[in-house]
């Protein structure tokens, strides 16, 4: 959620301030993916704008919560119905292409185990503590 709000560093503060020590945050943060306005879409964040944004607020780990196959059929669903005039078959596609790209966002399974460019990955998480850096199995992957 934090591409919806307009100041994510107060955000992000208020967050490690409500946490108890010892207490969780885990955040997934979108980079490449369609414009979702509800009611706003301010910002993506890369790697690297992920680790500023946390960087005062405890100890993190980042890492990669989907592949590149979802971010394609994201934006495939959007872009195709927009080229057809056709109000009827635009709303055909745009269906279609959702419950086929459903389908297809399971290759990133098999994908994850490829490395991959971290530019290719449409988001990121965040798992982290207060006091210490919790490791899991989804790790940065730099170029």
């Amino acid at each position: 959620m934090l591409e919806h709000v307009a100041d994510p560093q107060a955000v992000v503060k208020e967050i490690y301030g409500a946490l108890k020590p010892g207490g969780y945050i885990y955040c997934e943060i979108p980079f490449l993916q369609i414009y979702h306005p509800a009611p706003r879409d301010f910002q993506r964040y890369t790697i690297e704008g992920i680790d500023r944004l946390f960087s005062d607020s405890g100890r993190f780990e980042t890492g990669v919560a989907v592949g590149p196959t979802s971010a394609v059929c994201g934006m495939l669903q959007e872009y195709i119905p927009f080229v057809i005039d056709i109000p009827v078959i635009r709303g055909a596609l745009y269906y279609a292409i959702g419950w086929v790209g459903f389908l297809l966002r399971y290759l990133d399974v098999l994908l994850a185990r490829k490395r991959m460019p971290i530019c290719s990955r449409p988001a990121f998480t965040i798992l982290g503590e207060n006091e210490k850096i919790i490791s899991f199995t989804c790790t940065k992957q730099r170029r």
